[in-house]
This record gives structure tokens, C-alpha cells and sequence, in this order.
């Protein structure tokens, strides 16, 4: 999956010579935007997975913090009210009010639940869909692949292109990718316009 110059070059070569003019800059823009696009979804994806409950997490920091200011001691409640400039019983007792409600609030909160049908390869689904969308709207072709059935080898253009977009694009944010997760890719792209969501 390599060659000479870079992916907007291989693919303004694949471009039709007529019709509206298409540039390597205008044709990168549309990459980095693809880029930017996938490192968000994929985002926002991994925290909807790997959410924790922060909801919950807050509540009990909330509860420590009224726990703490109740059982402050006579002491430092002597050196407390000389450094505000409002009567620290009022001070106390509207933040412990405050805390209070805030955790209610926080222990109502609807913790959502992680996608149940996602996959591990759905980054790489993803990612196959803004390219073959990418790669269609410049070069005028569909976004296929070529399998050799004796060899068992999956390639062509597309394939290459999206090599080398995430080569130059993505580094090491790229999805694991392969020919097989390509032409994967391609058949959810076709059944589905979520890319996360998969049918067996």
C-alpha cells in the first residue's frame, strides 16, 4: 500500500479531467476534514463505552464534601470566620444546602448505557465510510475492491487510498485495517448508514 507523493496526489490522478476543476488543495482540505471528522466520532464513541458513571462519582464527592463542613471543629471554625467577610453559620449552612440538592440532582441523573450491538472493528467501518464517500466524490468511481479468488488478495485503488490516508492522515490513530476489514466496511456501508451498528 505504498507509493510515491501523497494521498491527495494519488487521488487527483484518479480524477476525471472534465467537468468542475478539482485541485490537490481542495482535494487535501476534503482529507483533513475526513480526519477530523473520524478522530471525533471515534471519540466520542470510546467515551459513550467507556463511561464510568460520573453522575455517581460526583454525587459521592458532594456527600463527602456536606460530611466534612458538618463536623468542622470549633478551632478551625474560630480561624474560618475571620477570613470571610458574611457570618460562617450562614456560609455553612446555605453550602451544605447547596451540596444537598446538587446531590439529589446528581443521583437522578440517567446514567446512558454503552452501545450493545457495537463491535471493535467499528472505528475501522467508520472510517471506511468518509473515505469511500471521499474517494467517490473525486474520482467519479464507486468504491470497490478487486479479489483474486485463486490468491485469496483483496486490492485496488481504494484500497490503496485508504493506506495511505491513514499512513499520512491518521498515524497512530488509525483503526487496525486490512484489505477483509475494507470490503467489510464497504458491505455495512451499503446496508446501513450507521457504520457502528452491524448485522451478522
Amino acid at each position: 500500500m505504498t507509493t510515491q507523493g501523497s494521498t491527495a496526489e494519488f487521488l487527483f490522478g484518479l480524477s476525471p479531467r472534465s467537468g468542475q476543476p478539482i485541485t490537490l488543495e481542495s482535494i487535501n482540505t476534503l482529507l483533513e476534514r475526513a480526519a477530523l471528522s473520524f478522530r471525533l466520532a471515534s471519540s466520542i464513541a470510546v467515551r459513550d463505552r467507556e463511561y464510568d458513571g460520573e453522575a455517581s462519582v460526583l454525587a459521592d464527592q458532594c456527600e463527602l464534601l456536606v460530611l466534612a463542613i458538618s463536623n468542622i471543629e470549633e478551632p478551625l471554625r474560630s480561624r474560618l470566620a475571620a477570613t470571610v467577610n458574611i457570618p460562617l453559620h450562614n456560609l455553612l449552612t446555605d453550602t451544605i444546602s447547596s451540596l444537598s440538592a446538587l446531590t439529589i440532582g446528581l443521583r437522578k441523573v440517567k446514567t446512558p448505557k454503552p452501545p450493545t450491538r457495537h463491535k471493535p472493528q467499528a472505528a475501522t467501518y467508520l472510517l471506511v465510510t468518509f473515505l469511500a464517500n471521499v474517494f467517490e466524490d473525486i474520482s467519479g468511481r464507486r468504491a470497490t475492491i478487486t479479489k483474486d479468488s485463486v490468491i485469496e488478495e483483496r486490492k485496488g485503488d481504494f484500497v490503496r487510498f485508504v493506506g495511505l490516508f491513514c499512513a499520512e492522515y491518521l498515524g497512530k490513530d488509525a483503526p487496525p485495517i486490512n484489505p477483509s476489514a475494507i470490503e467489510r466496511g464497504l458491505k455495512i456501508r451499503r446496508k446501513t448508514s450507521d457504520p457502528s451498528i452491524t448485522k451478522d
